[in-house]
């Protein structure tokens, strides 16, 4: 087609929600729908889910779903409904699973000409406006299931007693929270109000997750044209499918998670070695720390000479012990660190102009760190690399989890070896050059600034 190819995206850094809400050392919420994901919150988060009685008894009529066989049917059941309860002067709010289809409500009800506000993603600007108005006497509003949430919709005097906010719903949403979030919106604080939901079998959640029991229920009662179904036993058949697909979407989420849970060790000790450096007011401690790892893997392994050379610009004799090795190496990082502070000050008598400021603590915190985020960034993109080749193990009768496990342990081994070394390297391989600025005529001086008679250069610029 001819587009052009781009390099393959790259992971900085990632974390799932889960993990990232488990940083903190204290985690609660409140919510009106939290009994359907109870045991989700629990055994993710470890939190218990407490129902507190509502300030006044609710005394909202929620009533039996209608269920069409197609769409043009529902659509037609809804805009009668509409008309019927708009007359009557009570305020509705209709809800619509998505900007799509509130946009397609609204044609309809501008063909019928029936005045209403609409309430979507597009109109966020105007939300406290709409949800203003919405309680008013024979106010439409067509607002999308997640629209207005948190608001509560005042009603007009007077509504109370036509029967207060009527929430009509085009579709069953795939979760229960969201579906009682649009009947929640009536009825608060003690006021009345009344909720139904409109459904076809065109509708994805029948279409897809609609058990056999009630397939076989409308195959027996095949309503005539323009007749719904209606019964309890629907609405409960509805339900299942909603936990259903509630199910299936947790099962998704934690096993997400169980992945992630793997990542997020490595995370932790990433994360809390880069503090060291960044926070640590000297180094040296942990410099020495990682040359005696580096030394040990080295000696470990069975061509040790060869390995040290490559590491270090020393020579051996190959009868060193471990511990004579890591303290001629750490004699020689120390060495070469002072004759890198001894070449600043040379240059500094050489260009008394000059006034450079050496923070040796913090050019090896910059060494460190790069080596660090470099490769820390190539390991996040070798464990997506495994993480998509452990899907194919299954067909080899292998949990792909414990592969991932398995094997993200020995990479983050790998890792860790990779890093010491290439950190050792950089230790021994860096050279300060202090650069003269080149020549300039000095800028005329103003009353306010005076002459400029030094050019300052406050930091070194590090090969």
């Amino acid at each position: 087609e001819g587009v052009a190819i781009q390099k393959e995206t790259q992971t900085y850094a990632t974390i799932t929600l889960q993990n990232y809400f488990r940083m903190y050392a204290k985690i609660s919420g409140m919510t009106g729908t939290a009994t359907t994901e109870a045991q989700e919150f629990k055994e993710i988060y470890k939190l218990d889910v407490l129902q507190i009685p509502t300030h006044k008894t609710c005394i909202r009529t929620d009533l039996n779903d209608e269920i069409y066989m197609t769409e043009r049917e529902k659509y037609n059941a809804i805009l009668k409904d509409i008309k019927e309860v708009n007359e009557k002067g009570r305020p509705i709010l209709i809800g619509t699973e998505s900007v799509d289809i509130s946009e397609k409500l609204s044609r309809i009800l501008r063909q019928n000409k029936i005045e209403h506000t609409v309430l979507n993603a597009k109109q966020n600007d105007k939300e406290a406006e709409i949800i203003a108005h919405a309680g008013k006497k024979a106010a439409v509003t067509i607002a999308t299931n997640m629209a207005g949430r948190g608001t509560d919709i005042k009603l007009e005097p007077g509504i109370a007693k036509d029967g207060g906010l009527y929430v009509l719903a085009t579709s069953r949403h795939r979760s229960r929270r969201i579906d009682r979030q649009l009947r929640g919106r009536c009825a608060r604080q003690g006021d009345p109000g009344s909720s139904k939901f409109y459904l076809s079998f065109e509708d994805e959640l029948l279409r897809l997750f609609a058990s056999s029991s009630m397939t076989g229920i409308i195959q027996r009662f095949r309503p005539p044209e323009g007749e719904p179904i209606s019964a309890k036993i629907l609405n409960r058949s509805i339900e299942t499918a909603q936990k259903r697909i509630e199910h299936r979407n947790y099962t998704i989420r934690k096993h997400t998670l169980e992945y992630d849970d793997v990542m997020n060790r490595q995370r932790q000790e990433i994360y809390g070695f880069r503090n060291e450096l960044l926070h640590n007011e000297d180094l040296m401690p942990l410099i020495d720390e990682i040359l005696d790892n580096v030394v040990a893997d080295a000696m470990a392994e069975g061509s040790s000479q060869e390995k040290l050379v490559t590491l270090f610009p020393l020579s051996f004799n190959g009868d060193e012990t471990e511990q004579e090795i890591a303290d001629k190496v750490k004699s020689a990082l120390s060495t070469k660190l002072q004759n890198e502070k001894e070449k600043v000050e040379q240059f500094s008598k050489q260009n008394p102009l000059l006034s450079i400021s050496l923070d040796m603590n913090e050019i090896l915190r910059d060494l460190l760190i790069r080596a660090l985020d470099r490769l820390w960034i190539e390991h996040l993109l070798g464990m997506d690399h495994l993480r998509t080749d452990v899907t194919l193990r299954s067909l080899g009768q292998r949990d792909p989890l414990m592969e991932f496990k398995q094997e993200s342990f020995h990479l983050f081994g790998t890792f860790s070896r990779h890093l010491h070394e290439e950190m050792t390297k950089a230790l021994f391989r860096f050279h300060i050059v202090p650069t003269p600025p080149p020549m300039q005529a000095p800028p005329p001086a103003t009353p306010s600034q005076g002459p400029r008679l030094a050019f300052e250069r406050e930091r070194s610029l590090v090969d």
